[in-house]
Order: structure tokens, then sequence, then C-alpha cells
């Protein structure tokens, strides 16, 4: 069996020399160990921006990644793939054997972090030729993050966060309607539960003005739990997804 303690100054463990020498990987592990199981997030800055054409344009700014500081003053660049709805913006950390050697600019269909060298900047949607909507990454700690969204009615959307929520508040902003008002909050999803045993359980919304209570599993009236963010849906009469409505969250993992 091997044991590793670091920082230790009499070496405890039993790889020689890990406890008391600062090396890469040490420093990494208790950065990332202090953000729990959300290891990578944005400080501040680093918003996106269409410029033109099929280019994604990220701001200066400072994030950490799987306990790394990544830092730029100057704006990074990407070029997205051409056709694409709601796909999600990486920054990866790339290795050369378990050293960090760079990084690399990186879209995927999914709203899940392929792993832990993976910093969610934002979502973006293209046309054949142009780079048509995108939507920044949220801010915040180790613990939560919050933003907003426009509805478009989709009956299955999911918003990403570059994390698995573990309970989201939801507030309808602005809505075309008093009685489509909405203050919901999801299931609580327990670590290892899965999104579809989630959808199942009951969740608090109040809905309309003067308001009803419900205690609900209609998936239309409030935030769901997903891999890597939280769906919402736009049928029903009071729902999270309402054409054009406002709508502010925060997510808890």
């Amino acid at each position: 069996m091997a044991f590793r303690l670091f920082p230790t100054n009499a070496d405890v463990g039993t790889v020689a020399a890990n406890g008391a020498v600062i090396t890469e990987q040490n420093l990494a592990g208790v950065l990332g160990g202090m953000l729990g199981h959300r290891r990578s997030l944005i400080v501040s800055g680093m918003t996106l921006s269409a410029p033109g054409g099929l280019v994604i344009d990220i701001a200066a700014g400072e994030a950490v990644i799987n306990g790394y500081r990544f830092a730029t003053d100057a704006v990074l660049s990407y070029t997205a793939g051409a056709s694409r709805t709601n796909y999600a913006l990486w920054l990866r950390l790339d290795r050369t054997a378990t050293l960090v050697s760079g990084y690399t600019l990186v879209e995927t269909s999914s709203p899940g972090p392929p792993d832990a060298d993976h910093l969610y900047l934002g979502t973006f949607s293209s046309s054949g030729s142009a780079v048509t909507s995108v939507l920044d990454a949220p801010l915040g700690g180790a613990a939560y993050a919050s933003g907003s969204y426009t509805g478009d009615d989709a009956s299955s959307r999911t918003i990403p966060i570059g994390f698995d929520p573990v309970l989201v508040l939801l507030i309808k902003r602005q809505a075309t309607g008093a009685s489509t008002s909405i203050f919901a909050l999801s299931a609580i999803k327990p670590k290892g539960v899965s999104p579809s045993t989630v959808a199942g359980m009951i969740s608090l919304s109040f809905t309309g003005s003067p308001p009803t209570v419900n205690l609900t599993q209609d998936n239309a009236a409030r935030p769901d739990p997903v891999v890597g963010g939280f769906h919402v849906d736009g049928t029903g009469v009071v729902s999270t997804n309402d054409l054009n409505d406002e709508y502010d969250w925060i997510a808890f993992g």
C-alpha cells in the first residue's frame, strides 16, 4: 500500500520525497481539493463574444482549472464548428505524461465536462457560416454558480453550468403576465443519484399571482438537475422556458 501526505517536512508517506518537496502535482492537488468536487471555475472575465463569422473571442480574465491558475491579459480566439446548437466551449489543459504542457480550446455537444482538466467557458450556436449566439459561463465559487437565460419555448432544454448541481433555485424575472410568474426549487439530487431518478422526486414551486404553492413533479414548472447543468421545459401553462421571458437562477453543487 502506498500513501502520500503533503506538505510534511518529515516526508511522511511511503513515496520517497513526496511529502517534503513542492511539485506540480502536489500543489495542484491541494488547490484543486480546496474547490471540492467543482475543481474548475472562472474567477473573473473570460466572457464570450462573436466578432464575425465562426470566430468566438474569449476576453482576458482569470480561472482555476483542476487546481491550476490560468490567467490571460489578451483575448483568446476560437473558430467554432458550423451548424451547432447549444454546444459547450471548454478550455482544456494539455498534458505530457502527468505534467501540464499547454492548453487547447475545444467544443462538445454535451454540457458535462469531459474530465477535470476542462474549464467551462460558455455555450454557443452557429449557422453554416457564423456564430449566431453565445452564452457566458456563470461566475461562482466552489459550491455555487448563478446566471440568467431567455426562454425559447423548447420542451427540452439544458442550461449548461459546468458542473453537476444538487439543487437549483429559479425565478422568472420578467413574465408575459402575472399568471405565468414562477419561483421554483428543484428536487434535491443526492450524490450518485441519476437525473432520471431526480425527475420523479417532489420539488417546490410558487406560480401565478396571487401565488399557488405546488409540491410538484411537473418538469415544466421546476428546474431539474442533470449532468453539467439543469433542464427546463417550455410546455404547460406555467413553465420554466416560456418564449422571450427572462429567468434568473442559482445552482448549488
